[in-house]
């Protein structure tokens, strides 16, 4: 997945989304059966959905189905929903499109921020302080108690236009080992980065499931690993140093070493480089056949580790500090608490519509209710956190667990809303283990002393303009290619050969342009920037 996917969802991240209660006597087939707007006329508004290809057939379609008729029936907006593709490069051709036929939706959903300012940049996007002023309540407030958040939301003609989510800066991204294979072959959780390659090795070479085939892979390299394993380098491409932006290839040049390393040496599957979603790493993992796993702590994270507790019963896991690189110690990425997702047509016919849905859609009932459904159908009120817990898993896999998209604009600090491991029964046992290993993340991520290694949340970056940004993956694709050949090659090429030839690659392509244009942008929006330090301030009072 991307790292935007991951770092989106409570369900899959803990992220943000919402519930409420229905009259009771809901068949179990039945959608909600809230209480009516009982305006006779609602403006009617476009809202542009993206399409997860995840609502079941029985369902319904992604614009016609249980929530989008409680949003109707509840909200004081008639909204027709928009399917827009998920990745960037798509939406940004449908909204095009959409845009070129005056067809566009009223509210422009847009995580990927490139998308947001390639339509800011064509003056497609409204200016939104003037609205918010006179015709907003819940978000108005949201802004006033968050002043952070209007930094992240103004472009550069210093108006805000950006829309968006809060969110605890809480872990997305986990390191995960095998503790019973540590105890198996005496080893202790490695605290550098050379021991973690020890260790990787003897998972790979010393038979820890005890089957007696050589069949484990001592650590995954795709999917969320990578991520997780190049923050533990601090491999991030720019760097804060002395006040100005400079350009870092010498950590990726490490990380590429030790991922050589692993590859030389037979630690790891050598196919990793094709396993591009890291689905194959995943299968893997939950059939107990490597030891050192990078995931998310979410819904989806959870639903792996069941796989795996029913695959192997005896495993253990352990959730542990990113391992000492000769760079520093970090952490793997955390959820952006300021997290802007949407925009306004500048065309709208209905502006004072479009707001009045916005603050609908982030007032709480709302967000409990699309979060957690009906209670007593969906869901019960826990007794030891007073979170709400799921009835039945399964049903709501098929009622609930889809529509998370249905709410890009959720604002709420409830912990229950914002943190994965509430949503948990303390009372199942693998729930509960669940739960101890997002306690272990708390206590190995959301600490000044380790963090992420980029200077401001990557999310906040900002997005290069299009004659930048061209220098920039004409220099970028050539050089991820050089690394790629560096691992697989052997002695044939080495790594440094690959460094000086990535830094020559990025002088030819014109790269001193991109590092300039990032020295210029820091210098002009520096007050403006949120460091990484400064995001703590929305960790999650855990203990």
């Amino acid at each position: 997945m991307s790292m935007f996917a991951n770092q989106m969802m409570v369900k899959s991240g803990a992220a943000v989304l919402a519930a409420a209660v229905l009259l009771a006597g809901c068949t179990q087939n039945s959608g909600p059966q809230p209480k009516k707007n009982t305006s006779e006329t609602k403006p009617k508004i476009k809202v542009a959905l993206y399409d997860s290809n995840k609502v079941p057939q029985e369902e319904g379609t992604l614009e016609n189905n249980r929530w989008t008729k409680w949003i109707n029936e509840n909200g004081p907006v008639e909204v027709e929903f928009v399917p827009i593709p998920r990745g960037a490069t798509e939406a940004l051709q449908k909204y095009n499109i959409l845009f070129a036929s005056n067809s566009a939706p009223d509210i422009i959903m847009a995580i990927d921020a490139p998308v947001r300012n390639n339509l800011y940049s064509q003056k497609l996007l409204l200016p939104l302080d003037e609205l918010i002023n006179k015709s907003s309540t819940t978000y108005k407030q949201f802004l006033d108690n968050n002043p952070e958040f209007r930094k992240v939301a103004v472009k550069d003609d210093g108006k805000m236009y950006d829309i968006g989510i809060t969110r605890s800066y809480y872990p997305n991204h986990v390191l995960m080992i095998r503790t019973d294979w540590l105890k198996k072959l005496n080893l202790s959780v490695p605290k550098t980065t050379g021991e973690l390659l020890e260790v990787a090795r003897a998972f790979a070479k010393q038979d820890p499931d005890g089957n007696g085939k050589a069949d484990t892979y001592g650590m995954a390299l795709s999917g969320a690993s990578d991520s997780v394993l190049k923050n533990m380098f601090g491999d991030t491409q720019w760097l804060l140093t002395n006040d100005t932006i400079t350009l870092n290839l010498e950590r990726s040049k490490a990380f590429v070493q030790f991922k050589k390393s692993l590859f030389d040496e037979g630690i790891v599957d050598k196919d990793f480089l094709t396993d591009k979603d890291g689905k194959k790493s995943l299968q893997d993992w939950v059939n107990g056949k490597i030891g050192i796993y990078g995931d998310t702590y979410t819904a989806g994270g959870f639903n792996n580790y069941q796989v795996l507790k029913k695959n192997i019963p005896n495993a253990e896991v352990s959730i542990i500090q990113l391992p000492v690189s000769p760079f520093g110690q970090f952490s793997p990425l955390l959820h952006n608490p300021l997290f802007p997702t949407a925009s306004v047509n500048a065309n709208t016919k209905q502006p004072e519509a479009v707001m009045k849905y916005i603050d609908f859609m982030a007032k709480p009932e709302t967000q409990y209710m699309l979060n957690f459904g009906i209670e007593g159908v969906h869901h019960t009120k826990s007794d030891a956190s007073g979170c709400p817990k799921p009835v039945s898993t399964e049903k709501n896999k098929q009622e609930l667990d889809w529509n998370r998209y249905y709410n890009l604009l959720s604002i709420s600090s409830d912990k229950c809303l914002q943190i994965y491991k509430y949503s948990l029964d303390p009372a199942d046992p693998i729930q509960n283990d669940y739960i101890r290993l997002g306690e272990e993340a708390e206590a190995a991520y959301i600490t000044a002393e380790r963090q992420v290694p980029s200077f401001t949340h990557i999310n906040l970056m900002p997005s290069l303009p299009k004659e930048i940004g061209l220098i920039h993956t004409n220099a970028m694709t050539p050089i991820s290619d050089l690394w790629v050949k560096a691992i697989v090659s052997g002695r044939a090429y080495t790594v440094d050969q690959a460094y000086q030839e990535a830094m020559d690659t990025w002088n030819k392509a014109g790269g001193a342009k991109v590092e300039q244009w990032y020295k210029d942008w820091y210098k002009e929006n520096k007050s403006k920037i949120i460091p990484t330090a400064d995001l703590l301030k929305y960790a999650p009072k855990t203990k």
